[in-house]
């Protein structure tokens, strides 16, 4: 049964958490997204819908740490993201990542780069799985400072399940960001 669990999980649909570096006084973000899926270029099926939710801290100067979640109408997985900041300036940040969950593992090369002073473009760069494919994943979002503990995200990603473009879907993703 916990294989077939495992097999039947896919990743979260969005990724929605840039590696942008946070305030002296934060310690972690919590946040909450949403991303619909697009139809495969050659098939007629509707767009799905999916939510999900992430708790991280700063548990060093470089390392982050995250729990995150996922659902659809269908069900939802959990996981744990562990990434470290090879490099994190004002100016740009860039890191290397792990997410394992239930029925995705994921290997990410996230990187951020500041435009204007409170406004990130940011991309995650992934290799992992979605469902029982092996999947190649390219996120790129523009991460925006509203107040000064709240973060508006909005993300657009190209999914290549089994490395074939005629599986690709597109991902768009909308997310808040809470800094503690």
């Amino acid at each position: 049964m916990l294989a077939l669990a495992l097999l039947a999980g896919c990743a979260p649909a969005g990724h929605l958490r840039p590696m942008t570096p946070l305030p002296p006084t934060a310690r972690g973000e919590v946040g909450l997204g949403y991303v619909a899926v697009g139809p495969r270029p050659l098939i007629e099926e509707p767009w799905r819908h999916a939510g999900q939710a992430w708790g991280s801290i700063s548990a060093t100067s470089w390392l982050d740490l995250a729990l995150v979640g996922a659902f659809d109408d269908v069900g939802g997985t959990a996981g744990l993201s562990v990434r470290v900041r090879a490099l994190d300036h004002e100016q740009v940040s860039l890191g290397v990542g792990v997410e394992v969950g239930v029925g995705w593992a994921t290997f990410e090369l996230p990187v951020a780069a500041r435009l204007l002073d409170g406004l990130w473009i940011y991309s995650a760069p992934q290799i992992g799985n979605w469902g029982t494919l092996p999947t190649a994943r390219v996120p790129v979002g523009i991460d925006v400072e509203i107040l000064d503990s709240l973060r508006v995200r909005t993300e657009a990603q190209l999914n290549y399940p089994d490395f074939d473009p005629h599986l690709r879907r597109l991902h768009l993703g909308f997310g808040l960001g809470w800094l503690l």
